[in-house]
């Protein structure tokens, strides 16, 4: 807003933010509020689109900046020489060091309530993300033994016709693998079916997980992590 009738020489105040001040950082930031904004900030989709729209706002911010500021200084300064306009862009830069300032300042406060709420789960996302990763790798293996058994057995059996035992020999004798490794194989495949979609429940919930939905059979690791991870205020990991 021009201010061109000024008599004053002094450096104006700027009193307006260019950022919008971070409402889940404020100390009466609303719970509701809190949680549907760490919930947006850590899912990847969001995140992908911030980072498209904070690379094109810097791509105007490097061609508009110089002039919008100008303009503003302009508005601000007691009159139109030069020499104004340095206090008020002084001044503008004193603003905008005190907005980082506060924002720095509500970026800490909405981080230790948010950093504190993921380390009473941290461990436990971790075990999980362990047990996740075991149980997929071990379904990829049974389901690529149950896929060769029947190749398997025919093999077998041509082997044995070979040696010139009968089918009453052979039924004695048995295949392998045999119907209880497959059925055996089957099972556990299922079980660890179910247990990949307990986790990927979990995980879901993220960021506010809920470690009642893990069995035991989800936290092998977790003694292993709390010993190597104990509760500090440092989180230093990134489960998947």
């Amino acid at each position: 807003m021009p201010n061109q009738t000024n008599a004053a020489s002094a450096a104006p105040t700027v009193s307006e933010r260019v950022f919008r001040p971070i409402a889940a950082g404020q100390p009466s930031a609303d719970p509701e509020h809190t949680r549907a904004t760490e919930v947006c900030w850590l899912h990847p989709d969001v995140r992908m689109a911030l980072q498209g729209v904070v690379a094109d706002f810097l791509r105007l911010a490097s061609m508009a900046a110089d002039m919008h500021f100008l303009q503003t200084a302009q508005g601000w300064a007691a009159d139109s020489s030069p020499d104004a306009v340095v206090v008020a862009l002084n001044a503008i830069r004193q603003n905008l060091q005190g907005e980082r300032d506060a924002v720095r300042d509500e970026l800490a406060s909405w981080n230790s309530g948010h950093a504190a709420a993921r380390l009473n789960t941290r461990n436990h996302e971790l075990a999980a993300d362990d047990a996740r990763r075991e149980a997929d790798n071990r379904v990829k293996s049974l389901r690529g033994r149950l896929r060769t058994a029947p190749e398997e057995q025919a093999r077998a059996r041509a082997k044995l016709q070979a040696a010139g035992l009968s089918e009453a020999d052979i039924a004695k004798v048995g295949l392998r693998p045999s119907a209880e490794e497959i059925a055996a194989w089957e099972a556990e495949a299922e079980v660890l079916g179910v247990q990949i979609q307990r986790i990927d429940r979990f995980f879901a919930g993220r960021p506010h997980f809920d470690p009642s939905i893990l069995d035991d059979a989800d936290l092998v690791t977790l003694d292993s992590w709390q010993q190597r991870l104990p509760h500090t205020g440092a989180l230093g990991y990134r489960a998947s």
